[in-house]
């Protein structure tokens, strides 16, 4: 797990590869999230890069701005306000699980 302080290096890292899993919220939340995550799907698919399972844990009061992106599956989850830690992390545990499995991955012990 990583932290990005910003949306140009959470683009640098999803560009390493190793990202399987891009959550935004708190400081990254609404409009900003939305731009960041269609601006990583353009970038990933010119570059034929694996794009991470998004998750949104903060749309704000607007979700259906990620519309398309939840309708072209570039989204996992999505909900307005953060949800508790530990929902958070079951959440984030699942789209791991998600991610493992639609790239071809066995399963952590936290998948089964």
């Amino acid at each position: 797990m990583a932290t990005a302080p910003s949306a140009a290096d959470a683009l640098r890292q999803v560009a390493s590869g190793r990202v399987a899993v891009l959550a935004c919220g708190g400081r990254l939340a609404g409009e900003e999230a939305r731009r960041l995550l269609a601006g990583l799907t353009e970038i990933a698919e010119a570059q034929g890069l694996r794009l991470p399972i998004a998750v949104v844990l903060a749309a704000g009061p607007t979700p259906s701005i990620f519309d398309r992106l939840v309708e072209d599956e570039h989204v996992f989850y999505l909900s307005q306000r953060p949800p508790a830690v530990e929902e958070a992390a079951a959440i984030l545990a699942t789209a791991l699980c998600h991610s493992r499995e639609r790239h071809g991955e066995g399963p952590l012990q936290v998948c089964r």
